[in-house]
């Protein structure tokens, strides 16, 4: 029932059906109604050579009222980016030739709408891709609004269903799926070899876990996208499961790079102010979740081209800005207490790395807005992907068994023969002695130890059986 009610309208993609307006006979209220846009890559050729037409818009419409209209524009200046949310032009003169392209009288039939109205439109070649958008209107007559049902269906001149602007997307997703199959694997590598050991860290649970959920969600977008290139629809329940799991991702990212800043078994064994930190990552979790149900249902697809160029999308770059904020002055609050040169070198390092990883969204999204419109939502995702690849990536190498226990020592300082973990594999993952991890030569440095720091440098009073880490 949840997944049902999370399913969307069907406002985007290549066919679309929905109905308007209220009661039978009765008007929503709005003379002019948005049904679905498409983009046209301009031409194309037919098999003996000859330019073709752009592509075609074909449906039926069935509505009992008179004096409806089907009107289609395309997006140069004078017609769609003219009429739309332009409250200095009344109904009627939108319809007008000056601004739309194409004006389809609707005849009326009866309510049971047993014999819909049919219409196809053939739309002109262009020297450039093109946005075409569709609308039924009603100007002047009362009931004030359309009642009617309708169905879109959008095509290029070759029978692609596919819009210019979502080219692409499906190889991008297929790909990147196959990648992030090898990241799985590798995690449960990583993963084996630290259960063995018996330092299977609440960090370490939490990247594994990112890593899948990212896995499945660009499973679920290769779904999506691979489906709507056969039937113009995609599969909504898998558009909106990918959003939810992007806004769960992105929150379990934010609180690992929280928990490496804040030093949390690298410097102490207790979170530094843990309830701001849980009230912080709440916040996050119900803003980035709430933003990605509002794009879904209540963005207006007649108004931005994707997500990121609407208010939910500039919403979450700017979110990324403010955590940049956040983490840069945790990190910095954690190096005024640290002294040991080779954990103060790694904050360093997962500063420089995660602040530009951070800054990567806004910087695309700007630069996106520099870029023809029928490119901006590839440039966006591919861009994204590419560095949440890498950002992973860079995550399970410094957290990789190995290497872990450079800069994680609180988890591996002791043995777990106690505790039923296998000491031999724990000794063989721990790669610096206790004693030498702070000393002068294991970075070039001075010593570190500092007296104001040795409730975070008694490793002795560490369990191994890690209970006071499991409080996550």
């Amino acid at each position: 029932m949840f997944c049902a009610l999370l399913l969307p309208p069907l406002v985007v993609g290549t066919i679309f059906k929905g109905q308007t307006g209220g009661m039978q006979g009765q008007g929503g209220g709005s003379e002019f109604n948005f049904l679905g846009k498409f983009c046209f890559d301009g031409s194309g050729s037919l098999s003996d050579g000859t330019l073709a037409s752009g592509g075609f818009v074909r449906g039926w419409v069935s509505t009992p009222q008179f004096d409806v209209s089907l009107a289609i524009y395309d997006d140069q200046r004078n017609f769609w980016a003219y009429v739309h949310h332009n409250a200095s032009i009344g109904c009627a003169q939108k319809l007008d030739g000056e601004h739309a392209k194409k004006v389809i009288a609707v005849t009326p039939v009866e309510l049971d709408h047993s014999i819909p109205v049919a219409f196809q439109f053939r739309v002109p070649a262009s020297d450039r891709p093109r946005f075409w958008y569709v609308v039924l209107a009603k100007c002047g007559s009362l009931p004030v609004g359309v009642y009617a049902r309708y169905m879109l269906e959008t095509t290029q001149a070759d029978g692609s269903q596919v819009p210019v602007n979502e080219r692409g997307l499906r190889e991008l997703y297929g790909l990147s799926s196959v990648l992030w199959l090898g990241l799985v694997l590798t995690q449960a590598v990583a993963a084996a070899k630290m259960l063995r050991a018996g330092v299977f860290h609440p960090l370490a649970k939490l990247l594994a876990a990112s890593v899948v959920m990212y896995f499945g969600r660009n499973l679920a977008l290769f779904g999506h996208w691979g489906a709507l290139a056969r039937n113009g629809q995609g599969v909504p329940g898998l558009e909106v499961l990918a959003h939810v799991s992007s806004a769960f991702v992105r929150v379990f990212m934010l609180l690992l790079l929280m928990l490496i800043a804040k030093g949390w078994t690298i410097s102490t064994t207790q979170i530094p102010q843990r309830g701001k930190l849980i009230v912080g990552v709440m916040v996050l979790l119900l803003l980035y979740t709430s933003l990605a149900l509002w794009d879904l249902f209540y963005r207006d697809p007649a108004s931005s081209m994707y997500i990121y160029d609407s208010a939910p999308g500039i919403s979450i770059a700017a979110t990324h800005i403010g955590f940049l904020c956040w983490f840069s002055a945790t990190i910095y609050a954690t190096l005024q207490l640290e002294h040991s040169p080779v954990r103060r070198k790694f904050f360093v390092a997962v500063w420089r790395i995660y602040a530009f990883y951070l800054l990567i969204l806004p910087c695309a999204v700007l630069v996106a807005t520099f870029v023809k419109p029928w490119m901006r939502q590839k440039v966006v995702e591919y861009v994204l992907e590419l560095c949440n690849t890498c950002a992973y990536a860079g995550l399970i190498y410094f957290l990789w068994p190995s290497r872990a226990p450079t800069y994680f020592q609180k988890l591996y300082i002791k043995g777990a023969a106690t505790e039923g973990g296998d000491y031999e594999a724990r000794q063989s993952l721990q790669g610096m002695a206790a004693n030498a991890f702070d000393s002068p030569a294991a970075a070039g440095g001075s010593a570190s130890y500092d007296s104001s720091y040795q409730d975070y440098d008694d490793v002795g009073s560490l369990d191994t059986g890690h209970a006071q880490f499991d409080e996550l």
